[in-house]
């Protein structure tokens, strides 16, 4: 199997501290093809609950069909992002929060779960020197499950804040 990545992006700096992690970390993988969303540059709309999932295997709104598609063909999952007051910024979230279609598709569709089995790794940049790698992953980790991940690793790169001039450097 071809090795396809999907990039979920999370961070409004494009020469930040979550980009020069996720660009090392990019350099120990092999990969055929890599798909990027920008959480920042997409504009998700929010999940709205309207409940459409529930009837058809789709989301109401467009904007994230691209999302969809790479999902359904990525083996590789990657989630670079900053941590912004013990959670993902809000892009991001919108975006997690409207997996909620895989959800659907699960439990009132019934659809068997045919999704090439995924690894997924999360780079997480934060301010602070706190252990915050639980929080984040309560928060994806049933959403990771839906698509079929089978294992998921977390790198994070702490205390970001506490000396400006010992910024991560890949």
């Amino acid at each position: 199997m071809n090795n396809n990545i999907l990039i979920l992006y999370g961070s409004p700096h494009k020469n930040g501290n979550t980009n020069k992690l996720l660009n090392s970390f990019l350099k120990n993988l092999f990969y055929d093809k890599i798909n990027i969303i920008n959480a920042y540059e997409k504009s998700a709309h929010p999940c709205i609950d309207c409940k459409n999932c529930r009837k058809e295997a789709k989301c109401v709104f467009k904007d994230l069909n691209d999302f969809d598609n790479f999902i359904k063909s990525s083996n590789i999952l990657i989630i670079a992002s900053p941590i912004y007051n013990h959670s993902l910024p809000s892009p991001l979230k919108a975006i997690i929060d409207r997996m909620q279609r895989y959800y659907s598709e699960k439990i009132f569709l019934k659809t068997k779960n045919n999704y090439p089995p995924k690894k997924a790794f999360i780079l997480l940049s934060q301010g602070s020197d706190e252990n915050l790698e639980k929080e984040i992953l309560s928060q994806i980790t049933p959403n990771l499950k839906l698509i079929n991940t089978k294992s998921i690793e977390v790198f994070t790169l702490k205390a970001t804040d506490k000396n400006k001039n010992s910024n991560f450097h890949a």
